[in-house]
């Protein structure tokens, strides 16, 4: 990557474009087989496989909003926008082909930051091709200039999947099972111990150094700053779930209640979730972050972890509200028939069973407190109302 520190209003648009065009080809090599026009003119002209359908998602990542600048790079940043949007790729059990990037940037947006982000797009996507075997490239994009401070990433994603055989949020049937993978929660407590580090006059500066020497000091808290910060999209768990004969899937962008809930209205049944079967109930990273947070950043491992414990968001019962509010963690929840081998589907992802598929309608959580129970009625992440 370069290491040129110029600015994007004094290179121009079309300098700017051709420099992004370069690295992209020198990164990639040769063309994708189903591209027949790339990079370079109005729009590109792809080509899809025989016998399957088209899988297209989009999602803008807006500076402050969805990423903290100050305490990542620009790598990261890029990385981050990728697995979100192919996030919703592996929910359908599909594979990602073709990336579109649009940006928004202001005129002293730095060069060689830009190319920090790109580098961290095409480090995924080299990724998903030692990973699943598949080609995945980025075919064009948007380039504009903004006047404010919030500059965002806007992707769109193209995947592709066997005629007839992509998960949807409606194929949920009475008696299957609900699954989860990893443990969901991890990003929200990693997102508040960094905001509790920018309310701190001796947490050191807004940076992604800051936050190294935080995981040093604080060893627990390394799982939950790395789901915040670089989260993965479950692709090969999507795609041997659809192949093990998972029956719907959602990822978990908008937390495990508001996605539960999606699947809820999308099926037209209900679902029964049991609290304690919830794979955060025992992570001890989640706790840790609970009693360091109660503590006013003190605090360790709680000496009694009390998770039914009612309290507010910083007492120790936090783990409750990560766990079921609006964290962006992207692990899959899914619904399957009983006697699957699911954790053969997605291994080594661990998956948890918590609760099963009603013929009653709604969303009930079996065991929560009535201050979970307030949680329940708030619902998930909603980008107008927090």
């Amino acid at each position: 990557m370069s290491g040129d520190a110029e600015r994007l209003g004094a290179l121009g648009e079309f300098t700017v474009i051709e420099r992004l065009r370069r690295y992209i080809e020198e990164r990639s090599g040769a063309a994708h087989p189903g591209t027949v026009l790339g990079i370079g003119d109005d729009a590109a002209l792809l080509r899809p496989r025989d016998g399957h359908e088209l899988v297209v998602t989009t999602d803008v990542q807006i500076a402050g909003r969805h990423f903290l600048p100050r305490w990542m790079s620009p790598a990261e940043i890029g990385r981050r926008a990728l697995e979100v949007n192919l996030s919703d790729i592996a929910a359908m059990g599909a594979t990602p082909s073709f990336v579109l990037v649009s940006l928004g940037l202001p005129r002293n947006f730095r060069l060689d930051h830009l190319l920090g982000v790109y580098e961290g797009l095409l480090d995924g996507l080299d990724a998903v091709r030692a990973d699943l075997e598949v080609d995945a490239r980025i075919v064009g994009g948007n380039l504009a200039s903004i006047t404010g401070e919030e500059w965002f990433l806007d992707l769109t994603v193209l995947g592709e999947v066997e005629r007839g055989g992509a998960l949807r949020r409606d194929g949920a049937r009475v008696g299957d099972r609900v699954f989860v993978t990893g443990t969901p929660g991890r990003s929200g407590a990693g997102l508040d111990l960094i905001r509790h580090l920018e309310s701190r006059p001796d947490g050191g500066p807004a940076s992604p150094a800051t936050l190294i020497r935080f995981g040093l000091e604080h060893p627990w808290s390394g799982p939950l700053l790395d789901a915040y910060l670089r989260p993965r999209a479950r692709l090969l768990a999507g795609r041997g779930l659809r192949s093990a004969g998972a029956t719907a899937a959602i990822d978990l962008s908008d937390g495990l209640l508001g996605d539960l809930g999606h699947l809820v209205e999308r099926s037209g049944h209900g679902i029964a979730i049991e609290r304690d079967r919830l794979p955060g109930c025992a992570d001890r990273s989640l706790q840790a972050a609970a009693a360091f947070l109660a503590s006013g950043g003190a605090g360790g491992l709680p000496t009694a972890p009390n998770f039914s414990a009612s309290g507010p968001p910083t007492a120790p019962n936090a783990a409750a509200h990560w766990i079921l509010g609006a964290s962006d963690d992207y692990e899959l929840c899914f619904t399957a028939p009983p006697g699957l081998d699911l954790a053969a589907a997605c291994a080594p992802l661990p998956v948890s069973e918590v609760g099963e598929v009603t013929q009653a309608p709604g969303l009930r959580i079996i065991g929560l407190t009535p201050d979970e129970e307030a949680l329940l009625r708030a619902g998930g992440f909603d980008h107008f109302r927090v």
